[in-house]
């Protein structure tokens, strides 16, 4: 299976409601069975940072990795730079907008978020040093056109450069979604 992907929509197309989200712009981060990979589905070449998130705990999880402040303009650049550094332990941090597990696999994505805000609040409880560095991304349904570019707004004004959007009902795919 290959990672879903986003593609370029145009607001006044979309059909309400969506899960709306800032697109946090630092590398993929994703772990369909036990190994951290990139979008290329091959591990990053940062010894530390695939090893610290590749586990069977966080199979089916998928994220953005990013360096620092998420809005920063140079969140791209010092992530790519962090993940192709073979050497050292960067801080690198993973905020996660996906659960995809065998039991995950046919729900709709407003239940994989909550079975994965469930995860993160048990890894934290249970194991703080594993869930160093993991969030779950920030989510709100938008129910109109007029709810959206207001919430843009908001994020663009926080420093994100774009956002995503999530069809609530929507089941995992490979390739580009929505």
């Amino acid at each position: 299976m290959l990672p879903s992907l986003a593609t370029t929509i145009e607001l006044e197309d979309l059909t309400y409601p969506l899960i709306m989200q800032p697109k946090i712009d630092g590398v993929r981060g994703w772990n369909p069975d036990g190994r951290l990979l990139g979008r290329s589905m091959e591990e990053h070449a940062n010894k530390y940072v695939t090893m610290r998130y590749s586990s069977a705990l966080f199979a089916g999880c998928d994220g953005e990795l990013h360096m620092g402040n998420p809005c920063s303009d140079s969140v791209c650049r010092a992530t790519t730079s962090a993940v192709n550094t073979i050497g050292g332990k960067p801080d690198v941090h993973w905020t996660l907008f996906d659960l995809v597990t065998r039991n995950t696999f046919w729900k709709p994505y407003e239940q994989r978020l909550v079975d994965l805000h469930s995860f993160v609040n048990r890894l934290e409880q249970g194991m703080p040093n594993m869930a160093h560095g993991i969030s779950v991304i920030p989510s709100r349904v938008v129910r109109s056109l007029s709810e959206a570019l207001a919430l843009e707004r908001h994020y663009t004004d926080a420093g994100d450069d774009a956002v995503c959007f999530r069809r609530r009902d929507a089941v995992v795919r490979s390739g580009r979604v929505l």
